[in-house]
């Protein structure tokens, strides 16, 4: 007696040739070259972050969720690849055209690999907001004067030995402070130096430099991203002849006479330094 064709199907050597050939269940051509396309990507964020160049893009504060993100990435990417390579053991290896769109997540890592960009430094100082102009701004008639009502308490500097202090809690202390609070304390700060018109500054009667250029000592700080920093900075009366974007160590104290709309630091050292492991405040 004949079997049907239904059970001939079932148990002959047509079962294995629908199955190789059938409909395929993982993802396509494309799709895996996007994947590959995001591994990569996924692969320079953790490359990213156990390194600690991340520090030159994101603040500190972020990264535990690049972090996650980077992970996440990976996986999936690698889960793509994983389906598309079934795929292709199942006679599935379809082709598919790349939409011309999806090259664009690649763009990020070209751009981190081939020019990977340097921390923010002088060249950036003119096209960057200034933490000095705010300050100044908030504290009334584009100046630092600010009435005794509306003055901030900090805490005392010592009288004796060196206050180490950030250049955005220096400026703090200037522009909401009591100016005489800072009068002969010595004061260390940490920042890259810059030449020329990064900002407008009060003369101090003294020529920064021997070519008249201001010399200032800087640092950045970012809330999110180097795409939001705010540049602190201070003239260092007297000048030096570091070049751009050379960190120092600067040891001085605030030109009480000099510091009118913006500060000035009469420094008693500037000591060349390594870039700190995160540049920005």
């Amino acid at each position: 007696m004949d079997r049907s064709p239904d059970r001939t199907d079932h148990h002959g050597h047509d079962h294995d040739e629908r199955i190789d050939g059938g409909p395929a269940t993982g993802p396509g051509f494309a799709a895996q070259i996007i994947a590959v396309l995001w591994l990569l990507t996924g692969a320079l964020v953790l490359a990213l972050l156990v390194s600690g160049r991340i520090s030159t893009y994101i603040r500190t504060f972020w990264q535990p969720l690049t972090l996650t993100v980077g992970i996440l990435v990976t996986a999936l990417a690698i889960s793509v690849l994983w389906l598309g390579a079934r795929r292709e053991n199942h006679g599935g290896g379809g082709r598919a055209t790349v939409s011309p769109i999806a090259w664009l997540v690649f763009v990020p890592f070209l751009l981190v690999v081939i020019g990977a960009p340097s921390p923010l430094g002088a060249a950036m100082l003119d096209n960057t907001a200034s933490g000095t102009e705010r300050d100044a701004a908030l504290a009334g008639n584009g100046g630092r004067v600010v009435t005794a009502r509306e003055r901030v308490t900090f805490e005392p500097l010592s009288d004796s030995g060196v206050n180490e202090l950030n250049l955005d809690d220096l400026h703090n202390r200037y522009s909401y402070g009591d100016l005489a609070d800072l009068g002969g304390k010595r004061i260390k700060v940490l920042g890259f130096i810059s030449h020329g018109g990064a900002a407008s500054f009060d003369d101090s009667g003294r020529e920064s430099s021997a070519d008249g250029q201001k010399v200032m000592v800087n640092r950045y700080k970012i809330f999110c991203c180097a795409a939001d920093a705010v540049a602190y900075s201070a003239t260092l009366a007297g000048g030096t002849d570091l070049p751009d974007d050379t960190w120092v160590e600067v040891v001085g104290t605030v030109d009480t006479d000099a510091s009118t709309s913006h500060l000035v630091l009469d420094p008693e050292s500037i000591t060349e330094t390594k870039e700190p492991r995160i540049p920005y405040l």
